[in-house]
């Protein structure tokens, strides 16, 4: 361990590096450093360490201002993991969970007639989420609106790539009875993972657990509770944005593939820029030219395509 002069002599040189032309009228402190003279040399002969009088009862009242705030930031730190930790605990106890669920993970499904069905993944850890380990999922097997399935291909293609590190204490399903069925019926081909599986009903928030008949009602003013439903909701708010973008993308490729001059790289960058084909019809030809590969002639070709009549208007 650095001894408190080799920790004085440290913090001076790294502290007043790119300040020598501004510093303060003294600079007293409780230890000497290492080559006291060299460094005093350095910073013009104002560094002094008080023994006695004024100076050193001020580096005292100094020493514990310091203390009281590092003190008072340990206790700001600690209520705030308490906050997060306590829900977390109340849901093992009130769920009667074998683990502590401090990883959890949601799934959710989007799709709207059928069509682009797009599924999410969001991971919270100790109640907070951790937006690194989000993901997004387009269907590989299931073809039209079958919530069920869908969740099933996900959950197999989740828990597959699974590795020690990344593996959740707890799933939550967004659903009832039946999304929790189906994704029980793929965690138990998964016997060697230890995790824990529940559902959450939007109805009346009920929370459904594998093979148990009846569900379980936590009461309004749960934290754990609100941290299920902070959870769902944020799974679901990322696969509908997804499931949006998508969409647009879609309908943009769709409307812009006869424009001349316009490609795929042309029609992202739009995309990109205006988010949707309503936004583009609102622009102007002087804000289209904006987007970089988009000339004036160019941009009055796209208004002149979007706004002709077809059968379908």
């Amino acid at each position: 361990n650095a001894t408190y002069p080799e920790l004085t002599t440290s913090f001076l040189a790294q502290y007043y590096h790119n300040k020598i032309n501004q510093l303060p009228f003294k600079i007293m402190v409780q230890h000497e450093p290492i080559d006291f003279e060299t460094i005093n040399r350095r910073l013009h002969n104002k560094l002094i360490v008080p023994q006695r009088g004024e100076s050193f009862q001020l580096l005292g009242m100094a020493k514990d201002n310091a203390f009281n705030h590092l003190e008072t930031e340990k206790l700001k730190h600690l209520r705030k993991s308490a906050r997060t930790i306590f829900p977390v605990q109340e849901l093992k106890e009130k769920l009667k969970l074998r683990n502590l669920p401090r990883k959890m993970c949601c799934f959710d499904i989007s799709t709207i007639q059928g069509s682009d069905t797009v599924a999410s993944m969001v991971w919270f850890e100790n109640g907070k989420p951790r937006k690194k380990n989000y993901r997004h999922y387009i269907m590989k097997t299931v073809v039209g609106q079958d919530d069920f399935a869908s969740m099933a291909e996900i959950l197999n293609r989740f828990l597959a790539k699974l590795e020690p590190d990344s593996t959740p204490d707890l799933i939550v399903v967004d659903g009832g009875k039946g999304q929790l069925s189906s994704g029980w019926a793929i965690l138990k081909n998964y016997s060697n993972l230890e995790i824990e599986m529940i559902s959450l009903a939007k109805r009346i928030e009920e929370v459904f657990l594998p093979e148990r008949r009846e569900s379980i009602l936590l009461p309004r003013s749960s934290s754990a509770l609100r941290m299920l439903v902070h959870i769902r909701d944020e799974a679901h708010r990322f696969a509908v944005t997804f499931h949006r973008k998508r969409r647009s993308s879609r309908t943009l490729t769709s409307e812009l593939d006869n424009v001349p001059g316009i490609g795929k790289d042309k029609k992202f960058m739009l995309l990109n820029e205006f988010g949707s084909v309503e936004a583009i019809r609102k622009a102007t030809p002087a804000t289209l030219t904006q987007v970089q590969g988009i000339g004036p002639k160019t941009a009055k070709a796209i208004l002149a395509h979007l706004f002709k009549p077809t059968t379908e208007s």
